[in-house]
């Protein structure tokens, strides 16, 4: 039986080599999918510690805060005790007054800033949901190709010729031939 093949015909070896190919991409996808799900942890633990961080900072500003009114209290007494630093205790209170303003517009600066941190945290994490969904439905074209290539890879081996199928046709060729060959010679001997 004789096999014809057009040449769109692909081997076993292109077919086998593809599939390596695309077994080892999906390989790397997989590495590559695990080693961003291990950075997404890492910038979400140092988004908790930055939060913490800052929570301590604001009780901090609180606390300065509440030491400024302190200090604000003890200038008023000094000033009714001491007559003549009086022009001082007012300068203080003037410094103070000014400090404690500054403090609070640095705290609203802080608390915006902080703000468009986790606007920009926000942001992070989306397009790291955008990658993780693109990697997946490009694994899932990856999964689709190669279930057609397994599928044509089966198609074909159905239909393949075997060693031993040829093997057999051979000797029943040779049989045949080796049969009419006796015949004629028979024929023509006798």
């Amino acid at each position: 039986m004789i096999m014809k093949t057009s040449p769109n015909d692909i081997s076993n070896n292109e077919i086998m080599q593809e599939l390596k190919k695309l077994s080892a991409d999906v390989g790397t996808l997989k590495t590559d999918v695990g080693v961003l799900k291990a950075d997404v942890g890492v910038l979400k633990a140092d988004v908790g510690v930055l939060k913490t961080d800052v929570g301590t900072l604001k009780t901090d500003v609180g606390v300065l805060k509440a030491d400024v009114g302190g200090l604000k209290t003890d200038m008023g007494g000094l000033t009714a005790r001491v007559g003549g630093l009086e022009k001082f205790a007012i300068d203080a209170k003037k410094e103070f007054k000014k400090l404690s303003d500054k403090m609070d517009v640095d705290s609203e600066k802080l608390d915006a800033g902080l703000n468009k941190m986790d606007a920009g945290f926000a942001l992070l994490e989306k397009s790291d949901q955008e990658i993780l969904e693109t990697m997946n439905s490009y694994a899932t074209v990856v999964d689709d190709r190669l279930g057609k290539l397994e599928h044509g890879q089966t198609r074909m081996s159905a239909n393949m010729v075997t060693k031993g199928y040829l093997d057999d046709k051979m000797a029943d060729l040779r049989s045949d031939i080796s049969h009419n060959t006796r015949r004629q010679i028979e024929k023509a001997i006798g």
